[in-house]
């Protein structure tokens, strides 16, 4: 079974969807003959532990190193100061400004302390065994540093996931030119080394070559985010009489539901929410929790803490809809990974994003959504009294093409036999 170095710094145990598509990559790659060696990061001040995500691949070999950076600093302040354990973080306590000011001042991004460390640990098993290619998923960029780093020192094919764009992510600046000029000559270095370079969503790959169109496209792979079948089976239904929204997942930087919660505020000032549940689920900041609970809403808005993976399953069954937040800019570039796990439970949704983006098509091949722009409060105000009336008339199923969506192409093990494939053809051409 060939060997594969894998960089992930967001991985279970740490919670939330960053690291759930490394998770399934390493979970099915060893049924198509690759073996990953993961090499993550110490527990940082991370929004949300899981750890039955790591009892996925229990007899997988995963190696967590130190790292010089404010969340593992975070971390140990707050477990230091019993924090973790009698209150909550203060990175949870943390603005969206104080967020965005440090996720903004470093080269390359504020995990660049963990380069020195993940490299060193890649020398030291590379030492010990024979690894064939090495791989990077990114964000944080950082990861694809210290994996073109390791490549070169082992002279392996390196292979760089992009879950999320690197130059033209809205979120990721930049505080300054130099820092933004730094950044574009690491990734462009990056990319003319890499022997494949897999993209989440189309549209990454058109950015990137708008970037780079020097850059050979015929190493560019699409593979998009999907749902695990084995995450669904045995799963029992959290449903409830009344009708009921759910949004599961994260709440920050641009996508922050302010027009949302607006219409919701205006639909009940005109009595036209009776016996209806929102229901928010996930690590949110404070700042965030004050958004989502206003005061006239206190009866319609439930706000719960991050939940284990399956848990949170449950309650995407039990829910009426499900709610799907997506800002235009983010749209350009980016599918919500729960869009397939969304569409996996079979249940409609309630998506508030651009109706000409990946994301949407996608909702609109599989007739399982209602749309309205981001910010489009009248719009958003009647899809949620349509989907409202649809429940109330038992309507939802003959809206909606629930069990006939075109959800197998995006299972994880089918999705990771695509990557094995582009693995083996590059260690074949080499």
């Amino acid at each position: 079974m060939r060997k594969l170095l894998y960089f992930s710094y967001f991985f279970p145990p740490m919670g939330g969807v960053a690291g759930l598509r490394a998770l399934k990559f390493v979970k099915y790659l060893p049924h198509y003959n690759w073996q990953p060696h993961v090499i993550s990061v110490k527990r940082i001040a991370a929004p949300a532990y899981d750890d039955s995500l790591r009892e996925q691949i229990s007899g997988s070999a995963v190696f967590y190193t130190e790292a010089f950076t404010p969340m593992r600093f975070l971390y140990l302040f707050d477990r230091a100061s019993s924090l973790l354990s009698s209150s909550r973080s203060n990175y949870l306590r943390a603005s969206e400004k104080k967020r965005f000011f440090w996720r903004n001042i470093f080269p390359i991004d504020s995990k660049i302390g963990w380069i020195p460390f993940a490299v060193h640990k890649s020398m030291t098993l590379g030492k010990k065994f024979e690894f064939s290619a090495v791989i990077a998923t990114i964000p944080p960029y950082s990861a694809a540093v210290a994996a073109y780093r390791t490549a070169k020192k082992l002279s392996l094919p390196l292979i760089v996931d992009y879950r999320d764009l690197w130059q033209g992510n809205s979120e990721i600046p930049y505080s300054c030119q130099w820092l933004r000029k730094y950044s574009y000559e690491w990734e462009k270095k990056i990319l003319s080394y890499a022997a494949a370079v897999i993209m989440a969503t189309r549209s990454i790959r058109d950015q990137i070559m708008s970037f780079y169109p020097d850059i050979d496209d015929s190493k560019f792979y699409y593979i998009p985010n999907g749902w695990d079948s084995e995450d669904f089976q045995g799963l029992q239904s959290r449903c409830t009489s009344e009708i009921s929204f759910t949004f599961i997942g994260s709440l920050s930087g641009e996508i922050v539901p302010h027009s949302f919660m607006k219409a919701l505020q205006e639909m009940e000032a005109e009595g036209r929410l009776p016996n209806v549940k929102f229901r928010f689920i996930g690590s949110f900041s404070d700042e965030i929790k004050e958004i989502l609970q206003v005061n006239n809403l206190v009866d319609r808005v439930e706000v719960l803490s991050h939940q284990p993976h399956r848990q949170a399953l449950e309650y995407m069954l039990g829910s009426t809809f499900l709610l799907l937040f997506l800002p235009r800019l983010r749209a350009g570039f980016a599918i919500p990974a729960k869009v397939f796990e969304y569409l996996a439970a079979r249940r409609p949704i309630l998506a508030m994003i651009p109706e000409n983006s990946e994301a949407a098509a996608i909702l609109k091949e599989n007739k399982v959504a209602l749309l309205a722009d981001f910010n489009d409060i009248p719009a958003i105000k009647e899809n949620i009294y349509t989907a409202i009336t649809l429940a109330k008339q038992g309507n939802i199923d003959r809206e909606f093409s629930l069990q006939d969506n075109l959800i197998n192409q995006f299972e994880r093990k089918n999705l990771t036999r695509e990557l094995g494939s582009i693995l083996d053809k590059i260690i074949d051409e080499n």
